[in-house]
């Protein structure tokens, strides 16, 4: 096999991997940096995908005290389902499975659809993504430093990311972000109320091997839960180029929790 076949199909499977992770809704990425209030860019995402929520950070009714939803708690442990819109083409009715399992204290594995597999850790300053592995056997993107996912305590304001990993020799992810808590909100997520956070991130990530290297940019608006420790609603564009086909992608998608409580 030529060099620069081997590359492409090598950058195209470490491709899979983030994108995977990327899509599911890992958002909001950030590895360091202070939460430091600013004001900051709204996000255009296709009106197709818009999330309908009201305007963050509304009063409570009868109240002049604007919304608090709270510190942040460790999911509890269990399957949740999310709703993915545009639903798939060959079963519509199809939802993506989020599993947590507790590894101790401060620990979780959250594995998607049995396939994506994420190490994280909650901290006093945040909640960390450690490694994504694509498959059980599969490759292995082990953060340096970890992903800082969200920045405690949690409150208006903005933090920046950079982190990379090299999941086998010779190939290289980088991904730089800004995240931004823009304000609170109130929505109902399976006939639950909850308050959350609205978050906007931009992103950028950067795939080399060899003489190939691909570059794909996100934007994203997600809702996080504090009381139940998740992101209940997530609404994200991505771009770039294609590993394989070298063409120029456009894809967006919505995910909604189905459930606040795990079966």
């Amino acid at each position: 096999m030529k060099k620069h076949v081997r590359d492409r199909v090598s950058l195209a499977a470490a491709v899979v991997v983030v994108a995977a992770v990327v899509t599911v809704a890992l958002v909001a990425v950030s590895t360091s940096g202070e939460n430091d209030a600013g004001p900051g860019t709204d996000l255009v995402v296709p009106t197709a995908t818009a999330i309908p929520t009201a305007s963050p950070a509304p009063p409570l009714l009868g109240s002049p005290e604007p919304l608090d939803p709270g510190p942040p708690q460790r999911p509890k442990a269990g399957i949740y389902r999310y709703r993915i819109t545009p639903p798939y083409e060959e079963d519509p009715d199809r939802a993506r499975v989020l599993r947590i399992t507790d590894n101790g204290s401060v620990g979780q594995t959250e594995t998607l659809d049995g396939e994506l597999i994420v190490q994280t850790a909650w901290r006093a300053d945040g909640k960390y993504s450690l490694q994504h592995q694509f498959g059980r056997q599969g490759v292995a993107c082990d953060w340096e430093p970890d992903i800082r996912e969200l920045a405690f305590p949690l409150r208006a304001g903005k933090w920046s990311s950079r982190s990379s990993c090299n999941p086998f020799e010779g190939l290289v992810i980088e991904r730089e972000a800004t995240s931004e808590i823009t304000g609170a909100a109130q929505v109902i997520i399976g006939g639950q109320d909850t308050l959350v956070w609205v978050i906007r991130t931009q992103a950028h990530q950067v795939f080399r091997s060899g003489e190939e290297v691909i570059e794909q940019n996100e934007t994203s608006r997600s809702h996080f839960s504090p009381k139940y420790g998740l992101m209940v609603r997530i609404t994200q564009r991505r771009t770039g180029e294609d590993p394989v086909s070298r063409n120029q992608i456009d894809e967006s998608a919505t995910l909604e929790l189905m459930s606040l409580d795990p079966s």
